[in-house]
């Protein structure tokens, strides 16, 4: 029984709650109230029910309903049954992604002979971005140095074969076994093709230019980066030493 006091006294006493708006006297004034629906005492007789306000009780404590949503989400997450995963499935899936990885990482590597053709190739088709992402860190300033004069010796060697775009042929001068790799990109009107074939162009050279040098030849040095991959030294190509 909730607690109340008289409205019109003050005096304190009990109230069952099934006595909420019907009529009530204090023993102390004697005087008249009735209970809300809300639990206040009021002086007067009670309403008719079909005059009673409609109003909702306060809630005692918002705090233990939402203390309850989350132990009833607990126990709901409790009773879920995960599936059961034995140590050797677990190793069996390790084992699959590492052998993705391990095979993505071999496929993805390239040889001397590939990283430095994908290096000429860059020079033809005036794509010194490619240069600059294979080359070793912190030498993309000597890579841009050595890109802008290999171009403009390239577009000399182009004027001189008539405007066609040379060739590439790949010569390993050292393997990078010992120090770094180096390998000379040599451009004319014979070279290789992607597939391997070998091409002989067929050029008519300009006049004035009918002396001039119809080859080009670059050095280039390379170095394996931390996983192996050979990665452009634009600072020793650019210096020219080894």
């Amino acid at each position: 029984m909730p607690d109340i006091k008289c409205p019109g006294c003050g005096a304190f006493g009990r109230v069952p709650r099934d006595k909420m708006n019907t009529r009530l006297v204090c023993k102390k004034c004697l005087r008249v109230f009735h209970m809300s629906p809300s639990g206040k005492p009021v002086l007067g007789e009670a309403p008719a029910q079909k005059d009673v306000p409609k109003e909702r009780a306060p809630r005692e404590s918002s705090g233990g309903e939402l203390a309850g949503s989350f132990d009833e989400l607990a126990a709901k997450l409790g009773k879920l049954k995960l599936p059961q995963v034995s140590p050797r499935t677990l190793g069996i899936i390790a084992g699959i992604a590492l052998a993705a990885a391990l095979g993505y990482w071999l496929l993805s590597k390239q040889s001397l002979e590939q990283r430095s053709q994908r290096l000429a190739e860059a020079v033809i088709n005036t794509d010194m971005k490619t240069v600059i992402d294979l080359a070793v860190p912190g030498t993309e300033l000597d890579t841009i140095r050595w890109y802008n004069d290999a171009y403009r010796q390239y577009l000399d060697l182009k004027l001189a074969l008539g405007g066609i775009d040379a060739r590439v042929k790949i010569r390993v001068l050292a393997d990078g076994s010992s120090g770094p790799a180096v390998v000379v990109a040599q451009f004319s009107s014979e070279g290789t093709r992607l597939d391997g074939s070998t091409l002989v162009e067929t050029t008519q050279p300009i006049p004035s230019l009918s002396n001039a040098k119809g080859t080009l030849e670059l050095t280039l040095y390379l170095v394996r980066d931390f996983w192996g991959n050979w990665s452009f030294d634009g600072k020793r190509t650019a210096e020219g030493r080894p």
